[in-house]
């Protein structure tokens, strides 16, 4: 079972290419590298764009975690996951690495990433519990997530995510949330 699709799980290929069509479109009008300057991210962190679609920010963040970061480009569908090589391929072959999910597993190591972005998809998620605990899995104690509403209520996501218990709201802005880990740094216990 997959992860993304409001309760078809995995968006069609037409669907993803008609996707792709209009943020090409969008990236030359209006580039989303803005979001990426705003995750504070460090030369050498290790970050995962969780559901990287198109790969609109993948360069971005490849330039600011510089040679010595990483950036794991994870996504469920085949296609998102072929454009997430073709911009590593022209862009930052060293440290964009594409990752297929399969289901909820991003298939990462455990307490590997600084920061964890997901961007215009968490609306999609199908079980937002298991979603949650996977980025959770993956995420270092004193990492960030960053997590966009995508196209449902900032109500209906901050409910999904205080729900889970795994994660602490630590900020907000009009775009995202901004969490750590419930056991993180900064709880008030």
């Amino acid at each position: 079972m997959g992860m993304f699709g409001n309760g078809n799980d995995l968006m069609s290929d037409s669907r993803f290419r008609l996707m792709a069509f209009f943020f090409s479109i969008r990236d030359r009008i209006a580039p989303h590298d803005w979001k990426i300057d705003q995750f504070g991210l460090r030369k050498g962190d290790i970050v995962v764009d969780f559901g990287c679609g198109t790969g609109s920010c993948l360069n971005k963040a490849a330039e600011a975690v510089g040679e010595r970061g990483t950036v794991f480009a994870v996504d469920i569908h085949d296609l998102a996951v072929d454009a997430a090589k073709r911009v590593s391929r022209k862009h930052r072959p060293g440290n964009i690495r594409p990752v297929k999910a399969c289901g909820f597993s991003s298939q990462l190591p455990d307490s590997v990433a600084d920061c964890v972005y997901a961007l215009d998809m968490f609306h999609m998620v199908s079980d937002a519990d298991r979603f949650l605990g996977e980025l959770r899995r993956i995420i270092k104690s004193d990492g960030r997530l960053f997590l966009e509403d995508g196209h449902q209520p900032r109500s209906k996501a901050k409910e999904k995510v205080m729900s889970s218990r795994l994660w602490r709201i630590i900020d907000e802005t009009r775009d995202w949330m901004v969490c750590v880990p419930s056991n993180g740094p900064g709880l008030n216990a």
